[in-house]
């Protein structure tokens, strides 16, 4: 049963905005929605109520942490066979496992025998649950007697891991060979000495791998690859200070030269001498062990990455395994722009526009029967979904720019497009934008300027909630990125769709699809809520279809199962476009029904 309201929260009927700032663990669904939406109401009461300030679940390769259980003298009763500490435990790493004892967990960086520096976590073992402890390791945290766990951040312990993750900025073998030895080699001579290459040639590759990454300093390129190793997102606020014990002026200074920042850089924005600067710097290095600035990007994304992985509700752990190959482009203003190639070559372009909350990857079968017919499906990222940077000015703008660049990078001059439900207004800003890009379109089941859906989902139900109350969408929807626990999504989803299209039901009664489904959302809100929001408040604020758009080779399809789905008269606005009624399925079209998606591009082969 829901928790009763505290005295101090809003009543019911309060404006979402205070609802959503209110002070509280845990929110019924009559405080959180009211009575005026039914359908929405009975998702929040299947999750007993919202739970404000749960951090998200976070996924993460599986191959980057290892664990050790230690007992109250300090003693190792059980351990990974990766945990990098052999033996006794070093004395800064004592010192952070009698501080968390206290009660809080502690993160900090820790020198091996080896001389490296590994970030780890240490937490009461009854605070563990959520950590993803296995074997002899897990049994013991579960014994009495078990009083600490240790969780150490390796994620170059696996250097082939590490180049593969890092394929996704289209490194070639030799650049992130020489980028993965550069994270920890002190200088470039040593990291060409450990790949085995000539100084010249490992400085043309190094050159190569931050063209690619789109970074012009070391500091910056390793930054933003250990963001890509480490696989997880990162916390906020100054863990890095905080570990390293620092004071302010010299966690700023930390911070500044992490994110890549030169030491005049910093000085300017700090508003002091240069000698102010290297005189904070050289505190940090002595007091972390850190002897470059380089290496502060490293330790800063790890220990803000540990930090999350600490507080987390639920830590999910992932291989390297997919039926596409990742791939992020550099942007000329910096920014990330993430997508999913699955090939092959030679194959016609297509790009497949995810819906709001998934799609990020294929769902499984659907990439092989589309290469099947010919196709090579590309799945971008929007901007602030998935691994792409949310948008600096104009969301449809932004997202049609970054679909051109996609193409660009693949070196294809234009592309068919599959667009599905709230998808509709970035493509549409793409056809605009970039008319002579666009092939053959299918968009299936269109969302329209003013949510209609013949059948009631709390999907929909929530829709016309934030249209009516565009200033609740920044709260709802960072409220609900923390409710992502693998168990509560699932419950979501489902009950999200109980009232819709039965195809849609019988797609979620699979244990596997629905597992891929709520996969496949943590993913899309794993670093932040922005795209979700930014989407939707595209709705929300009045957008309208543009108008002068060639749809001659358009279909637009919609699903009878989702009622009264006859297109309105804004469709006008498309002249040309063919309609077309599909018997069976919903939302859900390329799950329950993937041969009907290949049957409605086909025609474009």
């Amino acid at each position: 049963m829901a928790p009763q309201p505290s005295p101090d929260r809003p009543p019911p009927g309060s404006s979402f905005r205070e609802a959503f700032e209110g002070t509280g663990d845990v929110w019924p669904a009559s405080e959180v929605v009211g009575n005026a939406e039914p359908h929405l109401q009975r998702v929040v009461e299947a999750l007993g109520g919202l739970d404000l300030h749960a951090v998200p679940s976070v996924a993460v390769r599986g191959s980057i942490l290892a664990f050790a259980v230690v007992n109250r003298h300090d003693g190792v009763r059980a351990a990974d066979p990766a945990f990098p500490f052999d033996g006794a435990l070093p004395p800064a790493l004592v010192r952070l496992v009698r501080q968390a004892r206290r009660g809080s967990a502690r993160v900090g960086l820790v020198e091996t025998g080896a001389g490296e520096l590994i970030a780890v976590c240490a937490a009461l073992s009854d605070r563990t649950g959520a950590w993803p402890l296995q074997g002899e390791v897990g049994a013991a945290a579960r014994t009495p007697g078990a009083d600490v766990v240790i969780m150490a951040f390796t994620p170059l312990g696996d250097s082939p891991v590490a180049r593969r993750a890092l394929s996704v900025f289209g490194l070639s073998d030799l650049e992130a060979r020489v980028a993965v030895a550069l994270l920890e080699a002190p200088t470039l001579e040593i990291a060409a000495s450990r790949v085995g290459v000539g100084r010249e040639t490992a400085r043309s590759a190094l050159n190569g791998a931050m063209r690619k990454v789109g970074v012009k300093r070391t500091p910056e390129l390793v930054r933003r690859i250990s963001d890509v190793i480490c696989g997880a997102p990162t916390g906020e606020g100054d863990i890095l200070g905080q570990a390293l014990d620092l004071t302010p002026a010299q966690a700023q200074v930390a911070r500044l030269a992490a994110d890549g920042a030169s030491v005049a850089d910093a000085a300017g924005k700090l508003g002091v001498t240069t000698e102010t600067v290297k005189s904070h710097l050289r505190s940090v290095f002595r007091k972390s062990g850190i002897e470059r600035a380089k290496d502060l990007g490293r330790a800063d994304v790890e220990l803000r990455s540990l930090e999350m992985l600490s507080r987390a509700r639920e830590v999910v752990t992932w291989a390297d395994e997919s039926d596409g190959r990742h791939r992020i482009i550099a942007r000329p203003d910096g920014r990330r722009v993430a997508f999913i190639d699955y090939g092959p070559t030679q194959g016609r372009p297509l790009l497949l526009c995810h819906a709001l909350a998934s799609g990020r990857t294929l769902p499984p079968g659907l990439a092989s029967k589309l290469r099947a017919a010919g196709f090579r499906p590309i799945t971008p990222q929007r901007p602030g979904f998935g691994l792409t940077d949310p948008h600096g000015e104009d969301y449809l703008t932004t997202a049609a720019n970054d679909m051109a660049a996609i193409l660009d990078a693949l070196k294809a001059d234009m592309a068919d497009v599959f667009a599905r439900d709230i998808a509709t207004a970035a493509l549409l800003a793409f056809a605009t934008a970039h008319p002579e890009r666009i092939g053959r379109v299918v968009l299936l089941n269109p969302e329209a300027p003013q949510h209609r859906h013949g059948r009631d989902y709390a999907i929909t139900a929530a829709a016309r909630l934030l249209t009516r109350h565009p200033e609740a969408t920044v709260a709802f929807f960072e409220v609900l990125r923390r409710q992502m626990q693998t168990r509560r999504l699932a419950a979501m989803v489902v009950e999200s769709f109980r009232n819709g299209a039965p195809s849609d039901g019988r797609v979620l009664q699979d244990p596997e699809r629905l597992l891929w489904m709520v996969r496949d959302m943590q993913a899309m809100a794993a670093l932040t809520a922005k795209g979700v929001i930014s989407e939707r408040l595209v709705y929300s604020t009045g957008w309208r279809p543009p108008t002068g758009i060639d749809a001659s080779r358009w279909t637009i399809a919609c699903c009878r199962e989702l009622g009264d789905v006859r297109p309105g008269a804004w469709w006008e606005t498309l002249p040309g476009a063919r309609t077309e009624q599909i018997p069976e399925g919903g939302l859900l079209l390329p799950l329950s029904h993937p041969d009907t998606v290949v049957r409605l591009l086909a025609p474009s082969i």
